[in-house]
């Protein structure tokens, strides 16, 4: 941080509180950062609280209620780079991406999944390293993703613009069904995403790439039926998961013959992609 004798200069402003809201897992209200701004730049509240109003002005950050509190998030009304590859943004936001990467279109909505969340960001992290740098799924027109609890179908989507070439979201929740299907739209995915109000045991066929982004009971439970549907070259990526659940999930996995290839942690939250061990 900078010291007192110097005015900041917007850009460290900005750097600072993201770092501060990164580092605090249980979110941070505006009268708190005003304090946290104001001790780390030596400067007045009244300056710290007029720079985290002027942060939200410029669509940097957001306010969301949480327990009955207003906290800071970082605004996700302006595009957002999620992964390497991922870029997340509003329908009506001009995004021109660079090269390899996309951007992938999300109406806001009630359901989960819109990259607020530490498991969706993970999540997509995990899918642009499965299908990127690890090359664990063969990429093209018969390759398949079965995303379960899709939610508003960010995570399907996320497989499909990387190039896999078709796929299925599962939802049982009506609202999330609606809202995956006009994302899938959005993007231009409705011919190759199928939205379905389907249970997990009554999916057919084998997918190449399995994402789940669960609670640890929820995905304990179903890994019977994930392994039914996996193919036999492919990686599941899951999250959902705390970070001392990890331990145990990857235990199960191995105990399956699933190997954890990547893993990354955010806020107390998890995720992991397994995929059978390399041929020798």
């Amino acid at each position: 941080m900078k010291g007192a004798g110097r005015f900041p200069a917007p850009g460290d402003v900005r750097t600072a509180v993201l770092e501060l809201l990164a580092e605090r897992h249980d979110g941070v209200t505006p009268q708190e950062m005003a304090g946290l701004l104001a001790a780390a730049f030596g400067r007045p509240r009244r300056w710290a609280r007029s720079a985290v109003n002027a942060l939200v002005a410029e669509g940097e950050l957001a306010y969301q209620e949480q327990h009955g509190h207003t906290i800071l998030t970082p605004s996700f009304d302006r595009p957002v780079r999620l992964s390497p590859r991922v870029i997340v943004a509003p329908p009506e936001i001009p995004c021109t991406p660079g090269p390899g990467t996309v951007v992938l279109r999300l109406a806001h909505g009630a359901s989960f999944g819109t990259g607020q969340h530490p498991t969706t960001r993970l999540s997509v992290r995990g899918i642009d390293a499965a299908l990127g740098e690890m090359a664990l799924v063969d990429l093209g027109p018969e390759s398949t993703v079965l995303d379960i609890g899709t939610g508003s179908g960010i995570l399907a989507a996320a497989a499909l613009l990387l190039g896999v070439g078709r796929g299925i979201g599962t939802d049982i929740d009506p609202c999330a069904l609606d809202e995956a299907r006009r994302n899938a739209a959005l993007n231009r995915l409705a011919a190759c995403l199928s939205i379905r109000a389907a249970p997990i045991e009554e999916i057919q066929g084998r997918f190449a790439l399995i994402t789940a982004n669960l609670r640890y009971p929820t995905l304990r439970r179903i890994l019977p039926a994930m392994r039914r549907l996996s193919a036999s070259r492919g990686a599941w990526v899951v999250s959902g998961i705390r970070s001392e659940e990890m331990g145990p999930l990857r235990a199960e996995y191995a105990a399956c013959g699933l190997e954890c290839r990547w893993q990354a942690e955010e806020k107390d939250w998890a995720a992991l992609v397994v995929a059978q061990p390399p041929a020798a």
